[in-house]
């Protein structure tokens, strides 16, 4: 296949978007003709190619009457006169719908086509073409998606203004409207051009039009410009980024806090684009950069994985610990002879297969240990491969495994590192009781990588008010790390005497902190104007996702305004029709905006909507004990702990209300259940027992 050659200077080729930017933009090629010539090289191609128009070349054989089914419907790829057309005849109900296909994203393995929706809205289709294979398939592997859920491709989860167009295309920007829902998005041209990583110094090649770079970027902030798009992240400001400087300025990448993102060793999980991993590792903390191992035009690695010749670059013994890089033989580190237990990436970067069939390495650089596969069920790079190669022997099973690894590997860092894994495990699973409290103060303590002591330390909010947990977030906001200030902020919001610590916090240097710090202020972050504007900026921005219009409807209650917090909350709850979890959150919001009435509507529609929903039960009893009806209450309870037997919580809430209402029987029954669903918390459970039974006696 022939690459389209992208000429800056050829407007014609940039009319992807209802807006184009006007750019005096220069032919690259003028000066730099062997960068340049790179652009359509094997590997570079993803970048040039990462967004483009469609086009009779590259897509008629695609668009020529084929067909796929799934068990959502059927949709055929055609032309139309000059436009390409995709129709989709919906299962569910019976109708068809033809949309224009205007964008793909991606090369190989696999492409995905975009089409125009409504409002400047373009969407995603989950169904993508296999550039090796030659068809098509579901990327959700047959996970059937409905029309209200947010991952389905017509919502805002599958919506490229949002999730997609920032990183496959130079200069884009969203230009969302709250007001109209709708985009006004525009960008300099399709595609990843020499202009996304390198914007113009002052007086560089005369681009007058473009963002101006203050100053050259050091090699560190270099790979800030991989970072903006190569990392799962929110994003603060309304693409304002411009290759080069501060990440932290623009985006807060996702850490290990949150279950099933990463697994609690810092292995990839779900779709997590990099760079966060590669801050979690030693090499990031040693001082490596992407362009290390990667060349920033061919993209391809500096010297080939196979024999580990690139990992030997810097740990083999002529290296001469190159930035501190620990002498490896490889024979001798990996206990494995040449071949493919022998090759550092196979265990140390095992691949992931996302989008169903695109198999990425992981660059966390993390250890197997197939004790934690045990313990906490984390994929091991061994198990991944004697899977294989032991089917049919018994006998070589995990156990062998892990013995054979406490032989060979070990030491106190490792060790460390399991006990950290555990912990944030644990952490995961929602246990924030006081041991495992000390267990990962413990393993804050020893943790020398900042992105890991951020995860730490966010993962001990929900114990924010402890003494010892206040007083380590007051050290830490001393921290060099604008990721642990920001922990620390969040954490010191917990208590209202911090209230100064806070606004002390709207002049830090970093723009995530000072985000987070009026965020917590409310109303009183307007005493500083710059930190204010930020904030608002960071809402507004974010206000077409469901999360981004809970947060804006937080602060509107942090800030007095009841009315602003009930608009953005069901704004939330109607991007989320079909999330009994966003009702409920919902509903929290709307009482504390003192609406219990409104609230009380939220519950008992979803109740209606969603009647196997312990969560949502839950909450609706919740809000009738709070409005003083415990024969409701406890009538809601039993209700949810017939659909979640296993819910202790509400084990216990509802052992209370039934001692309140004077069923002591049926009190000390639940208490019993509490303490045999929650075993952290059995004692405190028990004593209530045996207060009932005391009390039942006299």
């Amino acid at each position: 296949m022939v690459l389209p050659g992208k000429i800056c200077t050829v407007l014609s080729l940039l009319s992807l978007l209802p807006v184009i930017l006007p750019a005096a933009v220069n032919n690259c090629a003028t000066c730099h003709q062997y960068e340049w010539s790179m652009q359509n090289s094997v590997k570079a191609v993803h970048h040039t190619l990462a967004g483009r128009k469609l086009s009779d070349k590259l897509d008629s054989g695609v668009f020529s009457g084929r067909t796929f089914s799934d068990s959502s419907g059927t949709y055929k790829f055609f032309k139309e006169g000059e436009k390409f057309k995709i129709s989709v005849e919906d299962k569910e109900s019976s109708k068809t719908l033809t949309y224009d296909a205007i964008y793909s994203i991606g090369v190989e393995p696999l492409i995905q086509y975009v089409v125009s929706a409504e409002r400047g809205a373009f969407q995603v289709l989950n169904i993508a073409y296999d550039t090796k294979k030659d068809e098509f398939f579901d990327v959700f592997s047959g996970e059937k998606r409905l029309k209200g859920e947010w991952g389905h491709w017509l919502s805002r989860g599958m919506n490229w203004n949002s999730n997609c167009a920032y990183c496959h295309n130079v200069a884009f920007k969203k230009n969302y409207s709250f007001e109209s829902d709708s985009y006004n998005s525009s960008m300099l041209e399709p595609g990843i051009g020499c202009l996304q990583c390198h914007p113009a110094l002052p007086g560089a090649c005369g681009h007058k039009e473009l963002p101006l770079l203050k100053k050259r970027p050091s090699h560190r902030e270099r790979m800030f410009a991989c970072a903006s798009c190569h990392s799962r992240r929110e994003q603060l400001n309304a693409d304002r980024f411009i290759a080069g400087e501060d990440y932290f300025d623009s985006f807060r990448p996702e850490l290990p806090v949150v279950k099933g993102i990463y697994y609690p060793d810092g292995k990839v999980k779900e779709e997590d684009f990099v760079f966060s991993s590669f801050m979690m590792c030693r090499q990031f903390t040693a001082g490596l950069t992407c362009t290390d191992c990667h060349d920033k035009h061919l993209l391809r690695t500096f010297r080939p994985i196979d024999n580990n010749q690139l990992c030997l670059s810097c740990h083999a013994p002529d290296a001469r610990g190159f930035k501190g890089a620990p002498t490896i033989i490889a024979n001798e580190h990996s206990a494995h002879p040449d071949g493919e237990g022998n090759l550092c990436v196979n265990c140390h970067m095992p691949k992931t297969v996302y989008m169903g069939r695109d198999a990425r390495y992981d660059h966390g650089f993390t250890s197997p240990d197939p004790l934690l596969t045990k313990l906490v069920g984390i994929p091991n790079a061994c198990s991944q491969c004697h899977e294989k190669i032991d089917a049919g022997k018994p006998e070589r099973n995990l156990d062998r495994l892990i013995d054979y690894f406490n032989k060979h590997w070990g030491s106190e860092r490792f060790l460390n590192k399991r006990a950290r894994s555990l912990a944030v495990a644990r952490a995961h699973d929602g246990d924030l009781s006081d041991e495992n409290k000390t267990e990962l103060l413990k393993a804050l303590a020893v943790e020398d990588n900042l992105a890991w002591k951020a995860t730490i330390m966010n993962l001990l909010l929900p114990r924010a008010a402890d003494e010892d947990v206040q007083t380590l977030f007051k050290n830490m906001l001393k921290s060099e790390s604008p990721l642990i200030r920001s922990a620390a902020v969040r954490g010191l919001s917990a208590l209202p005497e911090n209230v100064e610590i806070l606004k002390g916090a709207l002049s830090d240097p970093s723009t995530m902190v000072r985000i987070d710090s009026a965020f917590s202020l409310g109303g009183e972050s307007v005493s500083d104007k710059r930190a204010h504007s930020e904030l608002i900026e960071y809402l507004e921005f974010n206000s077409d996702s469901s999360i981004g219009l809970l947060k804006r409807a937080d602060y509107a209650l942090r800030s007095g305004s009841t009315a602003d917090a009930e608009k953005f909350a069901l704004a939330a709850m109607n991007l989320e029709p079909l999330n009994p979890e966003f009702r409920r959150q919902v509903a929290v919001i709307l009482l504390r905006a003192n609406m219990p009435d409104k609230a009380m509507s939220v519950l008992k529609k979803a109740k209606e909507d969603f009647p196997s929903s312990a969560d949502v039960s839950y909450a609706l009893a919740l809000l009738y004990a709070q409005m003083g009806d415990l024969n409701l209450t406890v009538s809601e309870l039993e209700n949810t702990v017939k659909l979640n037997p296993g819910f202790s919580r509400a084990w216990y809430n509802l052992s209370v209300a039934l001692f309140r209402i004077g069923n002591v029987n049926g009190a000390i029954n639940a208490a019993d259940k509490a303490a045999k669903t929650d075993k952290e918390n059995a004692a405190e459970y028990l004593e209530l027992k045996k207060y009932y039974m005391h009390s039942q006696a006299n």
